[in-house]
């Protein structure tokens, strides 16, 4: 039931990242074990974790199995209620991912008010219906990920907050249209909530595939290109303040920025 590596590589690459940043600027680095769980195997796994690094979550092993845990510098480990958890917020108050009773359903979770299931967005009747939540903001106010739409009943990148559940469509070359199918994921979200980057594709291309784009309320989804001679590209990460985006293309990781 618990992913042993949520949201793919992504959210591993971002906690190696921040903390290569902290060994970089420190002048007596080492490796500090986390521990575990007491009872069941010796095992924990971090992968994801806060903005100041001082919350991480991960998965650790008890008497009853594989659970996801979140662990503080002040006050160790603690269980996180058990659910697909994807990522944690940057101030490390909110947890993100989905649960499955009768279908996929994208949740948050937080100390107060436990597992709280995200809105989904209107679907054909005959659509199977599913929600995955994949990333979430600074505050834990604005989260991101993909569901079936009445647009797409595969995949439309979806952005949750406050207002409800919106879905941000598609690139303009990816547009639905009869016969073809439209896919979109949202994979990430900026800080704020304001900016978020993924991939966007269409059957009715046959020389490519998937296209990274970037997201705002201002510009919409923009289409980020591809490594020359590459037929693909995905965004997976944004930085905090939403300027940079790194990802893949062509089988190679890029970083995107408006100055390059």
């Amino acid at each position: 039931m618990l992913g042993i590596f949520p949201k793919q590589r992504q959210k591993l690459a971002r906690a190696l990242f921040a903390a290569t940043l902290s060994l970089a600027t420190s002048s007596a680095s080492e490796f500090v074990p986390l521990g575990d769980l007491p009872g069941g195997d010796n095992f924990s796994v971090a992968f994801d974790l806060s903005g100041d690094g001082s919350t991480v979550l991960g998965i650790a092993s008890d008497d009853g199995g594989t659970q996801i845990v979140r662990w503080k510098s002040d006050t160790g480990f603690s269980l996180v209620a058990p659910f697909d958890a994807q990522t944690i917020s940057g101030d490390g108050s909110t947890v993100a991912g989905s649960t499955f009773t009768d279908r996929l359903t994208a949740v948050l979770w937080n100390e107060a008010g436990g597992i709280v299931s995200l809105e989904s967005p209107p679907i054909d009747p005959l659509t199977s219906p599913f929600t995955v939540a994949l990333d979430i903001s600074g505050d834990g106010s604005t989260a991101v990920g993909v569901g079936a739409t009445l647009a797409s009943p595969f995949s439309e990148a979806l952005l949750w907050n406050s207002e409800g559940v919106r879905e941000l469509g598609f690139l303009e070359e990816d547009l639905p249209e009869p016969g073809f199918f439209s896919f979109s994921f949202a994979n990430a979200v900026s800080a704020d909530g304001t900016v978020v980057v993924g991939a966007s594709s269409s059957t009715k291309h046959i020389d490519r595939g998937e296209q990274a784009y970037r997201w705002t309320e201002a510009t919409g989804m923009q289409p980020l290109g591809f490594l020359p001679e590459a037929f693909e590209s995905q965004a997976t990460v944004v930085s905090a303040d939403g300027a940079l985006v790194a990802g893949t293309s062509g089988g190679a990781a890029v970083r995107w920025s408006e100055a390059n």
